[in-house]
């Protein structure tokens, strides 16, 4: 499973968690993360790179807006098929360093959850305690 974060979230957060997932860690789970800058020019609009990640399969988006600003971009995201993993706004009201901590701690779950999951819509909780919740 490949993994995107899109321009909502720090691109070191895909760069540090590339370089820590690496495939002799844990085969088969994780393929490649990449900031979404990275991969696509800055003026590629949603529904290419959303496209373009469904053509290409294999892929997950991690969010921090949750494509929550009208319905229109919420069936754009729901209709290309992608797992997305979004998160809420608790994690934008916390520390650089707190979220960072926390998103690392989440990473395995989310590395299972994308790898035995299709086509599905979650948030990621702030409580480690939490669990994964569908995003309607």
């Amino acid at each position: 499973m490949n993994f995107l974060f899109d321009h909502n979230l720090p691109p070191s957060w895909a760069r540090a968690l590339d370089a820590l997932s690496t495939k002799k860690f844990e085969p088969g789970a994780v393929g490649y993360v990449v900031a979404l800058k990275d991969k696509f020019s800055p003026d590629t609009t949603d529904t290419v790179w959303l496209t373009t990640l469904k053509a290409e399969g294999n892929w997950t988006v991690i969010s921090g807006d949750a494509f929550r600003k009208n319905n229109a971009e919420k069936e754009l995201v729901r209709s290309r098929g992608l797992n997305i993993f979004v998160l809420p706004k608790v994690w934008q009201s916390q520390q650089h360093w707190e979220r960072t901590a926390r998103l690392i701690e989440w990473w395995p779950k989310i590395v299972i959850q994308a790898n035995s999951v299709d086509k599905a819509y979650l948030e990621i909780p702030w409580r480690l305690s939490g669990k994964f919740m569908q995003v309607r």
